[in-house]
């Protein structure tokens, strides 16, 4: 090996490890500016309980795609929402989580579980009160328990929370799904009684897609509507 090439080998050994060092850094940086940006979210976000009952108005750029006429009833009646012409203030009280592919795994009994779509956990997060947030999330008493634990779910640190899901027909599931944050994947999904909505409402992975909200009902009890939709293929 000749002495030039010798010099260019290490140069670029030596690029690359700068290189590997600086994505390090960036990664690390990241991760702090997401921080920073879900706690100016939280704090940024208004509650007006004398003109909506409690209901929390957050990220007002983007509401998702329309909701489906029955849906949106069934959602406003939960509300004792009467104002059938005030769309855009009614639209203000819904949270947009995004929408996701069902994936096998989605569907597959042995999980019993729906991962949310990808940034979605910021959004509810600011949406949801620090009760709602301890009850979700895992704490130092419960981080030890098993993601699926049932014996001890819902409505208490870390447990879960038990919440009504709407769909796409208006219909409110007769049972109430845990929602969770599952610390072995650092994910948030519905869990427990999930395997017989995937059954009840026909859900398909790969073919279908769900399209998520969260708002909040007359009691100020957080909700959720779920709209299946055909998944559109990548071209």
């Amino acid at each position: 090996m000749s002495k030039q090439k010798a010099d260019v080998d290490f140069i670029t050994n030596h690029d690359y490890h700068i290189l590997l060092n600086w994505e390090d850094q960036f990664k690390e940086k990241l991760e702090q500016l997401k921080i920073e940006v879900a706690k100016k979210k939280k704090k940024n976000t208004t509650t007006n309980n004398n003109n909506n009952n409690g209901h929390v108005n957050v990220f007002e750029d983007y509401r998702g795609p329309p909701m489906p006429d029955l849906m949106v009833r069934k959602i406003k009646e939960m509300m004792n929402n009467n104002n059938n012409n005030n769309d855009d203030s009614f639209m203000k009280m819904i949270v947009w989580l995004g929408q996701k592919k069902i994936e096998v795994t989605d569907t597959n009994t042995h999980h019993n579980r729906l991962f949310f779509p990808k940034g979605s956990d910021d959004k509810l997060t600011a949406f949801c009160s620090d009760e709602e947030n301890r009850a979700v999330r895992v704490t130092e008493k419960s981080k030890n328990k098993k993601d699926d634990d049932d014996k001890e779910a819902g409505d208490a640190a870390g447990r879960g929370l038990f919440v009504r899901v709407v769909d796409g027909d208006g219909d409110v599931w007769r049972k109430a799904l845990l929602l969770k944050w599952w610390q072995s994947v650092n994910k948030i999904v519905f869990t427990r009684e999930w395997n017989a909505y995937v059954k009840e409402r026909g859900l398909k992975p790969e073919v279908l897609s769900l399209q998520l909200w969260c708002f909040r009902d007359a009691q100020n009890k957080l909700c959720f509507a779920v709209n299946a939709v055909p998944t559109i293929p990548a071209n």
